[in-house]
Order: C-alpha cells, then sequence, then structure tokens
C-alpha cells in the first residue's frame, strides 16, 4: 500500500518491502508506528506515524507520515477512523497536537482534513534529500 501511496503522488520508486516495514517499525530501533485499517478481513488502509515536538505548544505532537486508503473503499469511514485512531493515540501520549503534510494539489485530502478539523498553518516543509544533504553536510553549503 506503501507503494501505491507514492505512486500516486507520482513518486515512481517501489521501495518498501516487508523487510523495510519491520526494520522501521518493528526493529530495534523503530522510526515510526503503523495503525491498519481492515475491510472485510483483508488490510484496506494505514497510518505511518511517529511522535515529535510542536514547538508552538510548547508540547509533544503526533506527526502523520502516511495516511492511504486503498482507491476501492474510500468513501467508507476508514481514514476517518484511521484519524480517530491516531487522536486517541495522540491524547495516549499526552500530545497536545497532530500534524501531517498535504500535497497543496490534493484537493480531496484537504477538504477531508478540514471535515476534521484540521487547520492549514501556512507552514510549508521543505526538505533535503540524500545528495543534497550530503553536499550540505560535506561542504557546509547546498
Amino acid at each position: 500500500m506503501a507503494n501505491a501511496l507514492n505512486r500516486a503522488l507520482g513518486v515512481d520508486v517501489d521501495s518498501f518491502t516487508a523487510d523495510r516495514v519491520r526494520e522501521d517499525a518493528f526493529g530495534q530501533e523503530p522510526l515510526v508506528s503503523i495503525l491498519m485499517a481492515e475491510m472485510d478481513g483483508r488490510p484496506a488502509g494505514y497510518a505511518f506515524y511517529h511522535t515529535g515536538y510542536d514547538s508552538d505548544l510548547p508540547a509533544r505532537s503526533l506527526v502523520v507520515v502516511d495516511l492511504y486508503i486503498d482507491p476501492e473503499v474510500r468513501g467508507r469511514g476508514l481514514g476517518q477512523a484511521l484519524m480517530a485512531g491516531l487522536a486517541r493515540e495522540a491524547i495516549r501520549l499526552k500530545a497536545r497536537s497532530m500534524t501531517g503534510g498535504v500535497l497543496d494539489s490534493n484537493m480531496k485530502a484537504l477538504a477531508f482534513y478540514r471535515s476534521l478539523g484540521a487547520v492549514q498553518d501556512g507552514v510549508r516543509f521543505v526538505t533535503l534529500r540524500e545528495d543534497a544533504l550530503r553536499a550540505l553536510a560535506k561542504d557546509g553549503r547546498g
């Protein structure tokens, strides 16, 4: 499913394997947690998340990395159920906010999050990936 999300976002890499997910979510030093949704006894969606820090509050935050529902079961409440589960986890962890990124072009997702009470705070995430990250670490500039 994570590869399907990447393809839908225009990322042309099938980098998620069962081994990668096992290591990143259940290994010695987990990087993410996973909340799964099922429909008729089979996986139908997931959320990847981790804890973070919201310096505006200042307090712990739950960071939603991915939220994905298989296209054939969208509109049946699974996304809302996953978000409610994430909200319960955030409260359990004593987080005061839950945040995540959404592409500006994903109007359906933006409307969905707004329907849950989320607001766009005007912040844009910027990312240094691989070559740019290494160049900055090595030379101190991009």
